[in-house]
């Protein structure tokens, strides 16, 4: 068959398959936990199945054995966690943070290290607090407490929870 024995409309029909690539989803990464007894985890499960569509989604599982550990080993082998997300993160479009009270750590100096790191990490990055419960004022009589009966780590257990910015009262 020649060119010119095609009509004009054969010519305007694909001649084979054509394939198409499907467009790509961008990648979003959810930080969280995954305890079934978590609300947080019921919330990431239900961001899971409402962004099924629009996104690529991996959910990296906090984990909180390292990550509320207060021995100084644990806490190191956290940080190392939480660097390993780090790491990842650069290979995701976005990156949504659920955040409560000691998901990143037991301390406050854990968690604003740890959070900073992630935050750094994200190329866009969203936080959902889900609650930040910390006592309003700073437990000075316990403190001086630890403190007059050698009690150090208690000490320092009770003025790592406090940033320099608490009211002290």
């Amino acid at each position: 068959m020649s060119i010119d024995e095609l009509s004009p409309r054969a010519m305007d029909e694909p001649t084979g398959n054509i394939a198409a690539l499907p467009m790509r989803r961008p990648r979003l990464a959810i930080v969280s936990t995954r305890n079934t007894l978590c609300g947080i985890a019921a919330y990431t499960q239900a961001l899971e199945r409402h962004f099924a569509d629009v996104f690529d989604i991996t959910v990296f599982d906090l984990d909180q054995y390292l990550l509320r550990g207060r021995h100084l080993r644990v806490r190191a082998l956290g940080d190392r966690h939480i660097k390993d997300i780090c790491r990842d993160l650069a290979r995701f479009e976005a990156v949504n943070l659920q955040l409560e009270y000691g998901t990143l750590g037991a301390s406050a100096s854990d968690v604003c290290r740890r959070f900073s790191w992630l935050v750094t990490a994200a190329p866009q990055v969203s936080v959902t607090f889900h609650s930040l419960t910390r006592p309003p004022i700073f437990p000075l009589a316990d403190f001086a407490k630890a403190i007059f009966t050698i009690r150090w780590r208690t000490a320092l257990d009770i003025a790592d929870a406090f940033p320099a910015t608490a009211s002290y009262r």
